[in-house]
């Protein structure tokens, strides 16, 4: 699983029992995804499970690097698009 970034997976993991769900990379990417979640039944972020905000998390703030004001390496900006495409 890749992760819950969508209403549909969402609420087939409830439906099936769990009684919570964890959405960290969807908050972190769009902060109001919640909001959006109560209005729309087809509501999915864009996260793309580069998982480059996790790589930041114990050296600097972790953050999305969709929303970032710096220039990454292109290095790293091919790794990015490479892991999206997947």
């Amino acid at each position: 699983m890749w992760g819950l970034v969508s209403r549909e997976k969402i609420d087939e993991v409830l439906d099936d029992g769990f009684e919570f769900v964890q959405m960290g990379r969807a908050l972190l990417n769009e902060p109001g995804f919640v909001n959006r979640l109560r209005n729309e039944e087809k509501a999915r972020c864009n996260c793309g499970h580069s998982n480059y905000c996790i790589a930041r998390m114990y050296t600097i703030d972790m953050a999305c690097h969709k929303h970032l004001e710096e220039k990454l390496p292109p290095c790293l900006e091919r790794e990015i698009e490479k892991l999206e495409k997947q």
